[in-house]
């Protein structure tokens, strides 16, 4: 739900859009003008060109679902459904069953017309996030999918072809999960034809006052403040902090200092700057 919340002036953007839509319009939304995310950005544009698999890996935070949903609405297939799967989420006896349709033996409460995702999203893109968290099962199930096209559901016998493309992203080192045999080599192969890295919030710290002043305008516009300031100490002390939670941690700390400000001023002292706070923050699903 939270995932959800944090995505939705991406998707009132989107849904507003039209059909008239200016290419890389979308990528314009992206805060940030360090090298390194430059580079990202132009990964991804070129990305959002081709109709191949796309990895996106990167620490936790730095804005990996976000890019998928901008790579997918900047695609080709940007008219069509955006599907996004919790990997982490989905246990090794439910997979088939939840992405494909299928089982060795349905259950008896199984609904027989119960919409799975690679039919929800045939001619769209399926968003798999944190595919190393796969169980070994699922990812041979995923794999066999890949290599033929096409799954089979519970309310056929017969294969069925999908037109999805695959967009995925990791946290973790992905390629040496493949040397230790925990992550299936041919999957990774099919699944990173296109690699796109974002970029840590302490290798961009230049862009951090630009985000600050966007996230503090959709803080005081949710609280009906019609502006929260960024003071230059306040500034600072964010620029000198190494942001484990990345963007995410930044939004959390700044909601939760204007919070504390009720005369609309945030002051330095008041930012939650510790790394065993936001893990907290972060376990606990806020």
């Amino acid at each position: 739900m939270q995932a959800e919340n944090n995505l939705r002036p991406l998707k009132a953007y989107i849904d507003g859009r039209g059909k008239n839509k200016t290419h890389d319009r979308l990528f314009y939304n992206l805060i940030g003008r360090a090298p390194d995310f430059l580079k990202m950005l132009h990964d991804a544009r070129s990305a959002a060109k081709s109709d191949s698999s796309v990895l996106i890996v990167g620490e936790y935070g730095t804005g990996k679902r976000i890019l998928a949903q901008t790579i997918h609405y900047e695609s080709s297939r940007g008219f069509g459904p955006f599907r996004s799967i919790e990997c982490k989420s989905v246990a090794t006896d439910f997979f088939n069953n939840e992405i494909f349709g299928f089982h060795d033996e349905p259950a008896e409460d199984e609904l027989p017309d119960q919409d799975k995702n690679f039919e929800i999203a045939n001619h769209g893109s399926i968003y798999l996030d944190e595919i190393g968290c796969l169980s070994n099962e699922s990812q041979m199930a995923l794999l066999r999918v890949l290599v033929k096209a096409a799954y089979t559901s519970m309310d056929t016998p017969h294969s069925i072809a999908f037109d999805s493309r695959i967009i995925s992203s990791t946290e973790n080192d992905i390629i040496q999960m493949t040397d230790d045999d925990l992550f299936h080599r041919e999957l990774l192969h099919r699944l990173s034809v296109i690699t796109v890295a974002t970029v840590p919030l302490r290798h961009r710290r230049d862009d951090i006052g630009e985000l600050s002043l966007s996230f503090l305008k959709k803080i005081a516009a949710r609280r009906g403040r019609p502006y929260l300031p960024l003071r230059a100490d306040v500034l600072r002390r964010l620029h000198d902090y190494d942001w484990p939670g990345n963007i995410s941690e930044l939004f959390y700390v700044l909601d939760a200092a204007a919070a504390e400000a009720p005369k609309g001023i945030i002051r330095a002292e008041s930012l939650i700057l510790d790394p065993e706070a936001w893990e907290r923050h972060r376990s606990s699903g806020g």
